[in-house]
């Protein structure tokens, strides 16, 4: 079904929105989109308080934040870092 397919699918829609905003804002600042990998095992407040920290800092340098990513690693890495447990 097409609910399940768009699971296997990195979501761009806010981000294209946001890109769209931005370009209609011709205000001159570079965008970026943040990105954080990691076991994420589990994945906890702190992760979110990393790329809100992120996010702030660098829009008060500023750049425009068109959104983030958090992106859990392979399974070669996850097995090591939680053995058993992933």
């Amino acid at each position: 079904p097409e609910a399940e397919r768009e699971l296997l699918c990195t979501p761009l829609h806010k981000v294209i929105r946001n890109h769209a905003a931005w370009s209609a804002e011709k205000g001159g600042r570079t965008p970026v989109v943040l990105l954080t990998t990691g076991g994420f095992c589990p994945i906890h407040k702190g992760h979110l308080a990393m790329m809100e920290s992120a996010r702030l800092k660098l829009e008060s340098e500023g750049y425009a934040v068109l959104g983030g990513f958090i992106s859990p690693d392979h399974d070669d890495y996850i097995n090591q870092k939680c053995g058993r447990e992933a």
